[in-house]
């Protein structure tokens, strides 16, 4: 059965008062804003990315716009990875064994049916014809393999016993590597239809994540910082070889530091000399009070003799190259950069680096009129990471947001005039109102109650 991929209206903000008609659309941030897995280029302007939710978004001007849809044919849970079969063709996995083959673009998708798999973490294709996906639940290990293009019916199950592969590339429609969930190298060269542990790239606590070929021989795999970090630490690093994995080189990734956990989203080698990682790095691995995860973008054009890197405000999970050498790369709350050849990046999606880190928040909204108004997120992820939440003002219906001052442990807040806010909230372990009289800017206590718990709500 195909599925029309529509854009489904989904809620996030009051901008207009509700009326028997009233619709809701997604105004912030643009074009939405659920965590993304993955993207992958099919042709130079055409792109797709997966997230969670059942997010898929779909470009065909480089990543400038986007149609958003979710809930295609019902599937709600986490996509994990995407890959390309041609110009027009992809194959979506995820969790639950889902998986979606597009022969047009996104614009229609077949399910695949599967036979109870269990999650779905990637998928790689060799060509149009040729591919594997790979997942497992605690030691529930799955692989499949296709030589029908991934169409219905057409996945075979190899036996992988308990081991769980978690990243897998197709270098070609018979060699093909894979790293499994205690961070080991496997090597196929019948199609994925046996495995063997390959030779690793090194020895001792080194943490292989995910691994990429460019062909049989040159390929690439990332480390995360050794698990024993603490008292033999081994920097997270990346692995070249060109002689299919019998040699490797080395070059340190996130500058080599030893003092932050790094986990490499997706690695990339797209062509000859160029080798991309996107990453997360979490500081400095000792307390839960340090600041929340960022992302690092990271770009060797010496076959990773070295890298540089550019961080970003939130984890980035996967990424794509086009033919022309413009990257996307896609993360945490639907954040999504492009770099183009000359190595200019740009945010083309998702929240700024300067939002507050509003993950599982919960908030409230208030508007003087169909124009002004101010929206507020609360969450105590953001009192561990001593970080203050999200206040955002609008002038234009909600079109587009300003971050404005929010006061610390705000818990409501209501839109009095255009210039005049009342929040109340806790502070300093009292419960208490603030106001603001230039539209966010500073507050100012105006009272304080003797109890320690806080105010939660405020109306006008």
């Amino acid at each position: 059965m195909k599925h029309r991929l529509l854009p489904t209206l989904f809620l996030i903000l009051l901008i207009a008062p509700i009326s028997a008609s009233a619709q809701w659309t997604w105004v912030h941030p643009m074009p939405q804003g659920n965590t993304l897995r993955d993207v992958v280029f099919l042709t130079n302007t055409t792109a797709i990315a997966v997230g969670d939710y059942g997010t898929i978004l779909v470009t065909h001007d480089t990543g400038a716009t986007w149609s958003v849809a979710w809930n295609v044919d019902g599937v709600t849970g986490t996509l994990q990875a995407i890959d390309r079969l041609d110009d027009n063709t992809a194959v979506v996995v995820g969790d639950g064994g889902v998986m979606l083959r597009t022969s047009t673009q996104g614009f229609w998708w077949d399910v695949i049916s599967g036979l109870g798999w269990p999650d779905l973490v990637d998928v790689s294709f060799a060509d149009a014809t040729h591919g594997i996906a790979t997942g497992g639940i605690q030691g529930n290990s799955v692989a499949l393999r296709t030589s029908g293009g991934g169409v219905n019916y057409s996945w075979d199950t190899v036996s992988l016993g308990s081991t769980v592969f978690r990243n897998v590339d197709m270098a070609s429609a018979t060699d093909g590597f894979a790293i499994s969930d205690v961070g080991l190298l496997y090597h196929t060269t019948d199609g994925g239809a046996s495995w063997s542990v390959a030779t690793p790239p090194a020895s001792g606590n080194t943490s292989l994540y995910v691994v990429d070929f460019l062909d049989p021989l040159h390929g690439a795999v990332a480390t995360t910082l050794g698990e024993d970090h603490f008292f033999n630490p081994a920097p997270p690093t990346c692995f070249v070889t060109a002689d299919g994995g019998a040699t490797w080189s080395s070059s340190s990734l996130n500058y080599g530091l030893l003092t932050q956990d790094y986990f490499p989203g997706e690695i990339l080698y797209p062509q000859s000399g160029t080798i991309l990682v996107a990453g997360k790095v979490v500081c400095c691995t000792t307390s839960a009070f340090d600041s929340p995860p960022t992302g690092e973008l990271s770009l060797s054009t010496d076959t990773g003799a070295s890298f540089a890197s550019a961080a970003n405000g939130r984890p980035m999970y996967g990424l794509a190259r086009n033919a022309d050498g413009t990257v996307i790369t896609v993360g945490e709350h639907g954040r999504m950069l492009r770099r183009d050849s000359g190595g200019t990046i740009t945010t083309i999606g998702g929240p700024e680096p300067s939002q507050g880190y509003n993950q599982f928040a919960v908030g409230s909204s208030s508007f003087l009129n169909s124009q002004v108004g101010v929206a507020m997120s609360s969450d105590g992820l953001n009192y561990v990471y001593g970080e203050g939440s999200y206040l955002g003002a609008t002038t234009d219906g909600g079109e587009t947001w300003t971050q404005v001052s929010r006061p610390e442990d705000c818990m409501d807040v209501v839109c009095l005039s255009s210039t005049e806010m009342l929040a109340v909230g806790l502070l300093y372990n009292q419960g208490a109102v603030l106001r603001s009289t230039n539209a966010g800017a500073s507050w100012s206590n105006i009272w304080t109650q003797s109890s320690p718990s806080a105010l939660t709500a405020v109306a006008a």
